[in-house]
Protein backbone atom coordinates (compact mmCIF):
# COMPACT_ATOMS: atom_id res chain seq x y z
CA UNK A 1 0.00 0.00 0.00
CA UNK A 2 1.49 3.37 -1.26
CA UNK A 3 2.13 5.96 2.10
CA UNK A 4 0.50 9.57 2.20
CA UNK A 5 3.75 10.82 1.53
CA UNK A 6 5.03 9.44 -1.89
CA UNK A 7 4.65 11.30 -4.73
CA UNK A 8 2.03 11.34 -7.02
CA UNK A 9 3.31 11.32 -10.71
CA UNK A 10 2.33 12.95 -13.66
CA UNK A 11 2.71 11.37 -16.59
CA UNK A 12 4.17 12.50 -19.91
CA UNK A 13 5.27 11.53 -23.73
CA UNK A 14 8.43 13.30 -23.42
CA UNK A 15 9.52 14.96 -20.15
CA UNK A 16 10.96 18.12 -21.14
CA UNK A 17 11.35 21.35 -19.31
CA UNK A 18 8.30 23.35 -20.32
CA UNK A 19 6.20 19.76 -20.11
CA UNK A 20 7.12 20.11 -16.58
CA UNK A 21 5.53 23.49 -15.65
CA UNK A 22 8.87 25.42 -16.53
CA UNK A 23 8.30 27.71 -19.18
CA UNK A 24 10.30 30.44 -20.18
CA UNK A 25 8.83 33.33 -18.53
CA UNK A 26 8.58 31.42 -15.31
CA UNK A 27 12.42 30.73 -15.77
CA UNK A 28 13.53 33.87 -16.65
CA UNK A 29 11.90 35.18 -13.37
CA UNK A 30 13.66 32.35 -11.55
CA UNK A 31 17.04 33.17 -13.16
CA UNK A 32 16.94 37.03 -12.54
CA UNK A 33 15.72 36.75 -8.94
CA UNK A 34 18.77 34.35 -8.15
CA UNK A 35 21.06 37.57 -8.76
CA UNK A 36 23.97 35.85 -10.33
CA UNK A 37 23.77 32.19 -9.06
CA UNK A 38 22.72 29.24 -10.71
CA UNK A 39 19.54 28.20 -9.62
CA UNK A 40 18.18 24.68 -9.94
CA UNK A 41 14.77 24.53 -11.72
CA UNK A 42 14.63 20.50 -12.66
CA UNK A 43 15.89 17.24 -11.48
CA UNK A 44 15.78 14.29 -13.76
CA UNK A 45 17.48 10.86 -13.38
CA UNK A 46 16.31 8.14 -15.14
CA UNK A 47 17.74 5.13 -17.16
CA UNK A 48 18.86 5.55 -21.39
CA UNK A 49 18.12 2.36 -23.72
CA UNK A 50 18.37 4.18 -26.52
CA UNK A 51 18.63 7.53 -28.40
CA UNK A 52 16.96 8.96 -31.79
CA UNK A 53 18.27 12.18 -33.53
CA UNK A 54 15.30 14.82 -34.26
CA UNK A 55 14.68 18.22 -36.77
CA UNK A 56 12.23 21.30 -35.95
CA UNK A 57 11.97 24.55 -37.23
CA UNK A 58 14.88 26.04 -34.25
CA UNK A 59 17.41 22.87 -35.26
CA UNK A 60 18.53 19.67 -34.12
CA UNK A 61 17.85 17.81 -31.51
CA UNK A 62 18.43 14.35 -29.52
CA UNK A 63 15.26 12.25 -27.82
CA UNK A 64 16.25 9.81 -25.29
CA UNK A 65 14.14 7.01 -24.66
CA UNK A 66 14.14 4.57 -21.62
CA UNK A 67 12.46 5.03 -17.96
CA UNK A 68 12.92 8.73 -16.52
CA UNK A 69 11.41 11.20 -13.60
CA UNK A 70 11.82 14.80 -13.16
CA UNK A 71 10.97 16.75 -10.34
CA UNK A 72 10.26 20.48 -10.55
CA UNK A 73 12.41 22.12 -8.15
CA UNK A 74 10.03 25.21 -7.53
CA UNK A 75 6.76 23.17 -7.66
CA UNK A 76 7.69 19.78 -5.85
CA UNK A 77 5.77 18.03 -9.20
CA UNK A 78 7.05 14.66 -9.90
CA UNK A 79 7.04 13.93 -13.61
CA UNK A 80 7.31 10.49 -15.08
CA UNK A 81 8.20 9.26 -18.94
CA UNK A 82 9.61 6.80 -21.23
CA UNK A 83 10.88 9.62 -23.58
CA UNK A 84 13.70 12.82 -22.76
CA UNK A 85 13.88 15.76 -24.26
CA UNK A 86 16.53 18.47 -22.88
CA UNK A 87 18.53 21.42 -22.69
CA UNK A 88 21.32 21.55 -25.50
CA UNK A 89 24.03 21.71 -22.80
CA UNK A 90 22.50 18.84 -20.89
CA UNK A 91 21.59 16.63 -23.97
CA UNK A 92 25.76 17.43 -24.67
CA UNK A 93 26.67 15.62 -21.32
CA UNK A 94 23.89 12.35 -21.48
CA UNK A 95 25.12 12.00 -24.93
CA UNK A 96 28.52 11.86 -24.17
CA UNK A 97 27.90 9.05 -21.50
CA UNK A 98 25.11 7.42 -23.58
CA UNK A 99 25.94 6.08 -27.08
CA UNK A 100 23.57 3.44 -29.27
CA UNK A 101 27.34 1.07 -29.24
CA UNK A 102 26.74 0.54 -25.19
CA UNK A 103 25.39 -2.68 -24.29
CA UNK A 104 22.71 -2.26 -21.41
CA UNK A 105 21.26 1.16 -20.30
CA UNK A 106 22.77 4.07 -18.47
CA UNK A 107 21.76 5.58 -15.53
CA UNK A 108 22.14 8.96 -14.87
CA UNK A 109 20.76 12.03 -12.67
CA UNK A 110 21.34 15.77 -13.25
CA UNK A 111 19.66 19.14 -12.36
CA UNK A 112 18.39 21.47 -15.25
CA UNK A 113 19.88 25.13 -13.79
CA UNK A 114 19.41 28.60 -14.65
CA UNK A 115 21.66 31.44 -14.59
CA UNK A 116 20.59 35.54 -15.46
CA UNK A 117 22.68 36.00 -18.70
CA UNK A 118 23.19 39.68 -19.12
CA UNK A 119 24.07 39.53 -22.94
CA UNK A 120 21.00 37.92 -23.86
CA UNK A 121 20.04 39.39 -27.65
CA UNK A 122 17.79 42.18 -27.98
CA UNK A 123 14.49 40.70 -27.34
CA UNK A 124 15.82 37.30 -25.96
CA UNK A 125 15.37 35.60 -23.00
CA UNK A 126 17.43 37.13 -19.97
CA UNK A 127 18.92 33.78 -18.40
CA UNK A 128 20.64 30.63 -19.92
CA UNK A 129 21.06 27.27 -19.12
CA UNK A 130 23.05 25.06 -16.82
CA UNK A 131 23.89 21.46 -16.05
CA UNK A 132 25.02 19.84 -12.80
CA UNK A 133 25.62 16.18 -12.37
CA UNK A 134 24.18 14.15 -9.47
CA UNK A 135 26.14 10.78 -10.03
CA UNK A 136 28.31 9.11 -12.38
CA UNK A 137 27.06 7.01 -15.10
CA UNK A 138 26.47 3.58 -14.83
CA UNK A 139 26.15 1.21 -17.62
CA UNK A 140 25.06 -2.32 -16.92
CA UNK A 141 24.01 -5.38 -19.23
CA UNK A 142 20.56 -6.64 -18.51
CA UNK A 143 21.33 -9.51 -17.01
CA UNK A 144 23.79 -7.67 -14.77
CA UNK A 145 20.71 -5.66 -13.47
CA UNK A 146 18.40 -8.67 -13.22
CA UNK A 147 21.34 -10.32 -10.75
CA UNK A 148 21.82 -7.22 -8.87
CA UNK A 149 17.88 -6.87 -8.00
CA UNK A 150 18.01 -10.38 -6.12
CA UNK A 151 18.45 -10.48 -2.50
CA UNK A 152 21.64 -11.55 -1.16
CA UNK A 153 22.28 -15.17 -1.34
CA UNK A 154 23.73 -16.34 2.12
CA UNK A 155 26.70 -18.78 1.49
CA UNK A 156 26.48 -22.45 2.64
CA UNK A 157 28.40 -23.43 5.38
CA UNK A 158 31.44 -25.44 4.37
CA UNK A 159 30.90 -29.54 5.17
CA UNK A 160 32.23 -30.61 8.36
CA UNK A 161 35.21 -32.77 8.61
CA UNK A 162 34.01 -35.57 9.47
CA UNK A 163 30.88 -35.34 7.34
CA UNK A 164 33.93 -35.08 4.37
CA UNK A 165 34.96 -38.22 5.80
CA UNK A 166 32.32 -40.62 6.08
CA UNK A 167 31.47 -39.96 2.13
Amino acid sequence: MASSTSPRFNYLKTIKTKACGLPPELLEKTALDGNGSEVPVLRIGGRITSAEKGKTGIGEYTKFKGEFEGINILTGEHYRSQGLTVTPVAEQLLSDIFSDGKEGAVQFGLDITVVKHDSAQKGGWKFKYGVKSLASSKTKDALSQLMDSFDEVAALPAPSAKRAKKE
